[in-house]
């Protein structure tokens, strides 16, 4: 985790320098703030989430379900919030030097807001007490952002490093999901196919009916 959040500021001072370095710092501190959002949502959410697994329970499982795609909407909207207000808010922090900071808000607020999504699966993890799944996709993701930071410094600056960070929040989020209906099947998956196949119906029947 420490590798995937200081190795993209350190490799853009040293590769383009310290002034795209800063701008760069700037507009992730803003970004963080999501993240952080979403780790106070995940601390009061995580005991409800674990009283509800040790249920077993198939109509508690579905309401965890149903919660997480709440949160997850909530998270949805105040990451596009950060990416329309987030500009403005940099170029009041950081005034006309770094005042172009705000661009990269673009991009790393989604990346932020999948690093805080990731934590409403990890907790899944944890209470199949299996946290090596954890360690292995963070050491996994860590390495392919830090190999995507330094080819996309090197193409295009310091926005490639914030590619490199929204593509390993993606890898973050996709594979802790995977890890957690693998340890403690819930049928995230199986509904979102059930979902589309009802959607491939309904477009299928000139009545519009669906299951």
């Amino acid at each position: 985790t420490i590798l995937r959040n200081s190795f993209d500021r350190i490799f853009i001072a040293a590769a383009i320098g310290t002034v795209a370095a800063g701008k760069y710092f700037i507009a992730y501190q803003v970004a963080t703030v999501l993240t952080l959002v979403c780790s106070a949502v995940n601390q009061a959410w995580s005991p409800w989430l674990f009283q509800k697994l040790s249920t077993e329970k198939p109509e508690d499982r579905a309401e965890i379900m149903r919660v997480t795609y709440i949160v997850l909407a909530f998270f949805g909207v105040a990451t596009v919030l950060l990416m329309i207000f987030g500009p403005y808010l940099v170029s009041v922090l950081a005034g006309g030097r770094f005042g172009n900071a705000g661009d990269l808000i673009v991009i790393l607020a989604p990346a932020s807001g999948l690093n805080g999504a990731y934590y409403l699966f990890t907790n899944h993890i944890f209470f199949s007490q299996r946290t090596e799944w954890l360690a292995m996709i963070t050491v996994a993701t860590a390495a392919i952002q830090t190999a995507l930071t330094v080819v996309l410094v090197r193409a295009f600056g310091a926005q490639g490093a914030a590619y490199a960070s929204l593509c390993g929040g993606l890898i973050y989020f996709i594979a802790t999901w995977i890890a957690a209906e693998r340890l403690v099947p819930m049928g995230w998956f199986d509904r979102l196919i059930h979902m589309r196949r009802n959607h491939a119906r309904v477009s299928d029947d000139p009545h519009g009916r669906m299951e």
